[in-house]
């Protein structure tokens, strides 16, 4: 039975793998412009100062999705991953500008990620969240390629979150 079970589980980690090395990311769609008001007519009246427009402000999470059941990588990616972030942004954190979670996808109010996602394994997300509506994401499929070698897995993390930090 031990070694069915093991079996299963090497076949699964190796068509997660697979699925990682030749899965393509979908673009994010691109956001659509917002008509043009016309011109307001001319008034004899005096015009009220106008407003100015409160500036958006961008927050980016990296989420570490797994499930209740968790190996050694899985946690080995969890580790990696909040070590990579806290260690290469901490003006970042501190300012609320990034924030690290984790989100245990097999809880009923986490499963959405799945399906928003497109996920098929454990996964590290970056979500860009602009006056809290999410504007885009990227899912970090490389970190099972580079689960070996710690430096090569910090460095791929650092610079995914630091090209997605910019608006």
């Amino acid at each position: 039975m031990k070694k069915l079970l093991g079996y299963g589980l090497l076949a699964f980690v190796m068509v997660s793998v697979a699925f990682a090395l030749f899965h393509k990311e979908a673009p994010s769609p691109a956001p659509t412009p917002e008509p043009e008001a016309s011109a307001p007519a001319p008034s004899k009246r005096p015009k009220a100062a106008a407003s100015k427009p409160r500036p958006s402000k961008q927050v980016v999470i990296a989420r570490y999705c797994h499930g209740s059941a968790r190996c050694s990588n899985c946690l080995k990616i969890e580790g990696y991953s909040k070590e990579a972030i806290e260690t290469g942004f901490r003006k970042e954190l501190a300012s609320g500008s990034l924030r690290f979670e984790l989100a245990n996808i097999d809880e009923p109010a986490n499963r959405r990620y799945v399906q928003d996602y497109g996920l098929y394994t454990k996964s590290l997300v970056l979500i860009a969240e602009t006056d809290g509506k999410e504007v885009r994401h990227k899912v970090l499929n490389n970190v099972w390629n580079h689960l070996s070698d710690k430096t090569a897995f910090m460095a791929y993390v650092r610079a995914e979150t630091e090209g997605f930090l910019k608006p």
